[in-house]
């Protein structure tokens, strides 16, 4: 497999992993009380975030580069030197010994597939993790001239600017145009001996876009079709078995003035479902609002709010609700925030970027 290796701009290099311990959602025991709440509700955030923070590392290059009229990727990589590497959304590079990544991009069938292969033996992503696995991108319903070749990614403007356009990303090869329950997953293998396994299919829709000489906007669909975190302690003990999806589709916008180094991506409405297999209980959150600032804080929302539901999976009776409002914006904290369940204060964990 031919190994291809891109020099990007430094808002990608700056993405990287930040890697998750015990703060991913903590073991689950008991029922459903704060103690359990609190961190499920933090994941709820992360599930979100996860997606966002990878997502506006990728776009951002051609936010901040790009006047209305295309640069090609290949120019815009190519001037920044050949000291960079493509980072992904594990801190693993694409120059790593044990990396593969293949591309085929297509003009004709305005279609893209992108294939990422961490190894069997695995790579460094830094913070004593090892990951293993394959990620894979297709991209369907591209605009005219989105690939500057055949083995390269599609360029991000050109792709969006076609009519419903779509991009899904999972951990098993995609086989349709929509995403399937994915088989496989990336594992991350942690210094102490536990494993995060990370099985992932999410879909984006991209439509509206529009460009002037000041800003760029286009408005996205979230679908989380189905998402599996399972982590496994060095004795062999499941502490979490997470499951996750989106009952209402996520609806999103996101834009990016000359000014800024980074999007700005506000989550209109939408919910998010994280099921606590173990435990036995839901939360579903519903999002208000919410807003990432990428140029004030990398990974968390800066401003709006979040409901949030939790129900016995035995029942279907309804436990508790309760609240989470974001105020890095007036506060200038990056993981501010206030929260309540059951009418009492509690305190959600939210983690850091941390991608498939």
């Amino acid at each position: 497999m031919k190994k291809i290796i891109f020099f990007p701009t430094l808002a990608l290099i700056a993405h990287l992993l930040v890697a998750c311990g015990s703060t991913t959602g903590g073991t689950e025991t008991g029922n459903a009380g704060p103690e359990t709440v609190a961190p499920a509700m933090g994941n709820s955030i992360d599930a979100v975030s996860d997606l966002g923070a990878d997502n506006a590392s990728f776009t951002a290059q051609l936010f901040l580069r790009n006047p209305p009229h295309a640069f090609s990727f290949a120019r815009l990589w190519s001037n920044m030197g050949a000291a960079y590497a493509v980072t992904d959304s594990s801190g693993c590079t694409e120059s790593d010994a044990n990396v593969t990544t293949t591309i085929d991009c297509n003009d004709t069938t305005h279609s893209s597939r992108i294939a990422q292969d961490f190894g069997s033996s695995g790579c460094d992503a830094g913070n004593n993790i090892t990951v293993t696995g394959a990620k894979y991108t297709q991209w369907n319903n591209m605009g005219n001239t989105s690939c500057v070749s055949s083995s390269t990614r599609p360029r991000f403007f050109e792709a969006v600017r076609g009519s419903g356009a779509t991009q899904i990303l999972s951990t098993s090869p995609i086989t349709g145009t929509s995403c399937d329950t994915p088989s496989t997953s990336i594992a991350r293998h942690f210094s102490d001996g536990a494993t995060l396994s990370i099985a992932r299919c999410v879909a984006l829709a991209y439509t509206n876009f529009s460009s002037s000489a000041t800003a760029r906007t286009l408005t996205e669909t979230l679908n989380i079709g189905s998402e599996n975190r399972i982590r496994v302690a060095s004795d062999g003990t499941t502490q979490y078995s997470h499951s996750i999806s989106t009952p209402t589709p996520l609806s999103i916008t996101m834009t990016k003035t000359t000014a800024q180094d980074f999007p700005v991506r506000t989550i209109s409405a939408g919910s998010v479902r994280l099921v606590h297999n173990l435990a036995a209980f839901t939360v579903t959150s519903t999002f208000t609002d919410v807003k990432y600032d990428y140029n004030v804080c990398r990974c968390q929302p800066i401003s709006g709010s979040m409901a949030v539901a939790v129900v016995d999976n035995r029942t279907g009776a309804t436990l508790g609700t309760g609240t989470i409002t974001f105020t890095a914006e007036t506060t200038g904290t990056c993981d501010s925030l206030t929260a309540t369940y059951k009418g009492a204060a509690v305190t959600p964990t939210v983690g850091s970027c941390r991608g498939l």
